[in-house]
C-alpha cells in the first residue's frame, strides 16, 4: 500500500555505516553517468518541508541493505523541487507530491515512478517493477489504450499507477479489472495484489468480499496474511472515518461490522483499534467532548501518523464553543510534546493549532509571534497587526491586560480583525521597536500595515479600548491617514481641529504645535477662548509652561473664565505651574531664582483661587533651586498654613530636605511639620509627619 504524504510528519533517525550513495550531480550529467554505466537514473524529489522525504533521507536510505540494492542497480541523485534545478525538474516531469521518486532511462525518459514513503521491505519491490521496461508506465498507459491488454498485464499497469498515485486511473482499472475476473480468480494468489494494493483503505465492498469467502481466502493466502489484511483494512476504514469528522450511517454500520469482526475473530483487536473504536462511537453519537477527551488520554498509544490524520477531523467542530476548543488545543499540545524534537515539525504543528486557541481564548488572543513573523502573518491573512507596547512596570499596562484584554466582547472584536501582538519595551525586540515607532509612553498601542508602517496610534490605557481601535480603521480619524492630509497640504479648519485632537491625544508633542500654529492662524480670539478649542490649553503636556498656548492662556484669563469657568482655568493653570515645580525634585538646575520669580510675577494677577498655596510652593523650590535652607525655612515659616492636602508632598519634600542641611534647625522643622499636619485630612500623612522628627525616627 502507498503510504505517508506529506501529513505524515513522524521522522527519525538511525545510524548507519553505508547507504544509498546520493552523487552530487546534474541531471544531464547523471543521465550520461547512466549511460556509460549501464544503469538506471534514481531521482529522488524531495522538499525541505517534508516529513516522509525526511524519513526516507534519514531512516531507510542510510541502510546497509538500501545501500547493496540502489548502488548496484542506479545513478542515483536527488534534488530539492523548490529551488534550482529541481524546480525544472518539477516542471519538467510534473512532480506533484512528495516524496516522488523517478526512473529516468539514460535517455532521460520516466521509465517509472514511485510517489510516496515507505519502508525498505516494501519499497524495494516497487522499485523492482519499474527496472523492467516492460512494465514502464508509458509502455503499460500505450497497451491498455489499445484495447488488447490482458488480465495479469492490466493487473501490472494497476499495480503501477496506483505506484505513481494515479488515483483516479487505477481506480477506474481496479473496476474494469475486477468486473473480469471471477470469484475464484479474485482470491488467489495471482490476483491477490488486486485485493491488497488498493490505493488508500479498502473498499468496505472489497472487506465484505473477503470477509464472506474467508475460508477460501484463507486456503489460498493463509489464515494470517488474510487476518491481518482484514485488521488493517478495517482499521483503515475506522480511521477515514475519524478524519471525517462527521458522523454519518455508514460511519455507524462500520463501527458494528467491526465489533462483529472481532467477536468471530476475523480481525485481531490491540489496544490501538480498541481505543479507536472509542473515539468513532463518540463521534456517533455526537459527542466530540468525549471523542476530544479519548485523544488526548491516549495520545502516548495511539500511532502519531494516526494522530496527524485525525487533526483534519478538528476542522468540522464548533468553533464558537470555546469548551470544545480549549479540548483541541489541550489536545494540540499532547500532539506536539508527543512529536519528534525537531523544530520546524514541531513550529507546523503551533501554526497548525494556532487558530484553535485563538477560537478558544476569552479575551484576545496574543500570538506568539516576531514582529517580522507578524508581519508575514498578517500578509497572509489579509489583516493589520495591533500591537500592545507595554513594560512590567506599568500601572495603566496592567489594568488593560487583567480587566479589559480579558473582556469577552474585547477578544471578539481584536480577535477578527487584528493579529494581535503584544511586547516588553525594555526587552526583547521592544527596545527596538520602541526607537522604530517612537513610543516613550507606556502603554502605546499600534495599528500596523502589514508592510510594518503605521496606520494608528493610541496611547494610554481606555475602558473603550474597542471604540479607539475602531477609529484606527476608519480613514477619517487614522493617524497615518490624518498625518498624510496635513502633508498634502489640508488646511482646512475642521481637519486641523480633528487632527490636532488625536496628536495631543498620542502625545506627538512637537507635531501637534506644528499643526497649531496652522490652526492658530485661522482662529480669531473670540474662537481661541471658546469652549470649542479649549482642548489646546487643558492638556498638561501639551500646554506646558513654556508654551505658546499656555502664555496666551494667561494673558486672556478673563475671556477664559467667562467662557470655561473660573475654577477649571485656575484648576489648569495651577497644575502647569505645579508640574513645572515637581519637575525640580530631580533636577534643580533646570530653572533659577530669577525664572520662579518671573512665575510669581506672572501669578501675581491672576488672583487664582488658590493662590497663596502656588505662591508659597514657588517660594520654597526658590530656596532649593538657590541651596539656600534659610530661605526655605523662611518660605515655610510664612506659607506652610495655606498648604492642604494637594500640596502637602511639596511640604514633606522640603522637610527632608531641610532635616539633612539645616540639622541644627531640629525644633524648628518640628514645629513647622506640626503647622503642616494641621492644614491637611489625610491621616498617613498625619501621622507620618508627627513622628518625622522623633528621635527613634532619626536614628
Amino acid at each position: 500500500m502507498i503510504t505517508g504524504a506529506c501529513m505524515c510528519l513522524l521522522t527519525s533517525f538511525q545510524a548507519f555505516s553505508q547507504g544509498v550513495q546520493f552523487r552530487e550531480l546534474t541531471l544531464a550529467k547523471a543521465l550520461e553517468t547512466a549511460r556509460s554505466e549501464k544503469k538506471i537514473v534514481f531521482v529522488d524529489c524531495y522538499t525541505t518541508w517534508c516529513g516522509p522525504c525526511k524519513h526516507m533521507a534519514e531512516t531507510v536510505f542510510p541502510r546497509k541493505e538500501a545501500g547493496d540494492f540502489f548502488n548496484r542497480h542506479f545513478v542515483s541523485v536527488k534534488f530539492d523541487m523548490e529551488k534550482g534545478e529541481g524546480a525544472e525538474i518539477q516542471k519538467k516531469y510534473n512532480v506533484q507530491a512528495f516524496p516522488t521518486f523517478l526512473m529516468l532511462t539514460p535517455g532521460g525518459e520516466e521509465q517509472y515512478r514511485v510517489v510516496g514513503s515507505g519502508e525498505l521491505t516494501e519499497f524495494i519491490p516497487r522499485v523492482k517493477r519499474g527496472m523492467n521496461a516492460n512494465n514502464s508506465l508509458a509502455a503499460l498507459k500505450k497497451e491498455y489504450a489499445s484495447g488488447k491488454m490482458q488480465k495479469q498485464r492490466k493487473l501490472a499497469y494497476l499495480i503501477a499507477l496506483q505506484d505513481a498515485f494515479e488515483r483516479e486511473e487505477s481506480v477506474k482499472v481496479a473496476k474494469e479489472l475486477t468486473a473480469q475476473l471471477s470469484t475464484a480468480e479474485r482470491l488467489t494468489a495471482t490476483y491477490w495484489p488486486l485485493i491488497e494494493n488498493s490505493t488508500g483503505a479498502p473498499a468496505i465492498e472489497t472487506l465484505s468480499f473477503v470477509a464472506q469467502n474467508l475460508k477460501t481466502a484463507k486456503k489460498n493466502m493463509g489464515e494470517q496474511k488474510v487476518t491481518d489484511f482484514l485488521t488493517r483494512g478495517y482499521t483503515s476504514r475506522l480511521d477515514h472515518y475519524i478524519s471525517g469528522g462527521v458522523k454519518n450511517d455508514d460511519g455507524v454500520a462500520l463501527i458494528a461490522t467491526i465489533r462483529e469482526r472481532i467477536a468471530s475473530k476475523q480481525i485481531t483487536a490491540d489496544e490501538v483499534l480498541n481505543i479507536k473504536l472509542e473515539i468513532a462511537a463518540a463521534l456517533s453519537n455526537d459527542d466530540p467532548a468525549r471523542m476530544l477527551s479519548l485523544m488526548e488520554a491516549n495520545t502516548s498509544r495511539l500511532p502519531l501518523s494516526d494522530l496527524f490524520n485525525f487533526m483534519f477531523a478538528f476542522g468540522h467542530l464548533d468553533k464558537g464553543n470555546k469548551a470544545l476548543m480549549a479540548q483541541v488545543v489541550n489536545v494540540g499540545k499532547a500532539i506536539i510534546a508527543s512529536s519528534p524534537d525537531e523544530a520546524d515539525v514541531k513550529a507546523a504543528l503551533a501554526e497548525y493549532f494556532g487558530p484553535y486557541e485563538k477560537a478558544a481564548s476569552v479575551g484576545v488572543y496574543w500570538e506568539h509571534l516576531s514582529l517580522e513573523e507578524a508581519l508575514k502573518a498578517a500578509k497572509k491573512s489579509n489583516k493589520y497587526i495591533f500591537v500592545d507596547c507595554y513594560t512590567t512596570w506599568c500601572g495603566p499596562c496592567k489594568y488593560m491586560a487583567d480587566n479589559i484584554f480579558t473582556r469577552a466582547d474585547v477578544g471578539e472584536f481584536f480577535n477578527e480583525r487584528f493579529i494581535n501582538v503584544k511586547f516588553d519595551m525594555e526587552s526583547g525586540e521592544g527596545p527596538e521597536m520602541a526607537k522604530r515607532y517612537h513610543v516613550s509612553a507606556y502603554p502605546t498601542f499600534l495599528i500596523l500595515h502589514p508592510d510594518g508602517t503605521v496606520r494608528h496610534k493610541i496611547v494610554g490605557g481606555s475602558d473603550e479600548i474597542i471604540q479607539e481601535a475602531r477609529e484606527g480603521l476608519d480613514d477619517q480619524h487614522a493617524t497615518s491617514i490624518l498625518d498624510k492630509k496635513f502633508d498634502d497640504g489640508n488646511r482646512d479648519k475642521e481637519f486641523l481641529t480633528s487632527y490636532l485632537r488625536s496628536l495631543i491625544s498620542l502625545n506627538e508633542t512637537e507635531r501637534a504645535r506644528e499643526v497649531n500654529a496652522e490652526l492658530n492662524s485661522l482662529l480669531g480670539d473670540a474662537e481661541k477662548t471658546s469652549a470649542d478649542y479649549w482642548f489646546l490649553y487643558e492638556d498638561d503636556g501639551f500646554s506646558d509652561a513654556k508654551s505658546e498656548s499656555f502664555n496666551y492662556l494667561l494673558a486672556h484669563k478673563k475671556e477664559f473664565d467667562r467662557s470655561i469657568g473660573k475654577e477649571i482655568v485656575d484648576k489648569k493653570i495651577t497644575s502647569t505651574y505645579m508640574g513645572k515645580l515637581y519637575s525640580l525634585f530631580l533636577d534643580p538646575g533646570q530653572s533659577s531664582p530669577a525664572e520662579l520669580d518671573q512665575m510669581k510675577r506672572k501669578l501675581a494677577p491672576l488672583k487664582l483661587a488658590n493662590q497663596n498655596e502656588l505662591a508659597t510652593c514657588i517660594e520654597i523650590f526658590k530656596g532649593y533651586v538657590a541651596g539656600d535652607a534659610g530661605k526655605m525655612i523662611k518660605a515655610c515659616k510664612k506659607g506652610f498654613r495655606y498648604l492642604t492636602d494637594e500640596q502637602v508632598d511639596v511640604g514633606v519634600f522640603a522637610l527632608n530636605y531641610l532635616k539633612e542641611k539645616a540639622p541644627g534647625q531640629i525644633s524648628t522643622l518640628k514645629a513647622l511639620a506640626g503647622t503642616l499636619a494641621k492644614n491637611i485630612t489625610d491621616e498617613e500623612y498625619k501621622t507620618f509627619l508627627s513622628g518625622m522628627f522623633d528621635e527613634k525616627q532619626g536614628e
